[in-house]
């Protein structure tokens, strides 16, 4: 097994750490704007998949210049493990979310952190299987970097000017914008 792999595995366990920390960073910081660019503002499903983004950014980011020399990274695939990471916890997040909340009626935050947790392990396998994997990446790492790029903008873009849908929604404080904002 690739040493490499080890460092994938330890990602759900570091990047939910991060994630914990980015939970409440926000309000810690005083509702400093700067910090509810990239931690949650409020607690609606976007803010929850948005606060995922940066700790798995940073996760992948510093390993990388950690590790890419002794362990000889191929920076494509890890270039790309970030987005996928991304992606599948987003999505697991929201299926858990809307599954139990509006399936069911059931709603509680072990099963909100949970589904975080669920959403890291799972693409950390799916990372650990395309690592070990003889694939032959075509997209090259900056690739992903634009993409990386273009995901935070857009998710800038809807955390200043959210949708008026459930998605958007933070039940607790009833609104859609910033709790700061609400508040004032």
């Amino acid at each position: 097994m690739k040493r490499t792999t080890y460092i994938i595995s330890a990602s759900s366990l570091a990047i939910f750490a991060i994630c914990v920390i980015f939970h409440y960073i926000y309000k810690w910081s005083g509702y400093n704007e700067i910090i509810g660019a990239i931690a949650p503002i409020n607690e609606s499903i976007f803010q929850h998949i948005k606060m995922t983004f940066i700790p798995i950014i940073l996760f992948y980011l510093i390993t990388y210049f950690i590790f890419r020399k002794k362990y000889i990274i191929n920076k494509d695939k890890w270039a790309i493990y970030p987005l996928i990471t991304f992606i599948i916890t987003g999505i697991i997040i929201t299926i858990i979310y809307y599954t139990l909340k509006y399936g069911f009626n059931i709603s509680a935050m072990i099963i909100d952190i949970l589904s975080l947790f669920i959403g890291l392990v799972l693409s950390s396998i799916i990372n650990i299987k395309l690592e070990i994997s003889n694939i032959i990446f075509k997209i090259p790492y900056y690739i992903s970097i634009i993409t990386l790029v273009i995901v935070f903008g857009i998710l800038l873009y809807f955390n200043y000017y959210p949708l008026e849908v459930n998605f958007f929604y933070d039940k607790i404080n009833n609104t859609y914008r910033n709790v700061k904002m609400k508040k004032a």
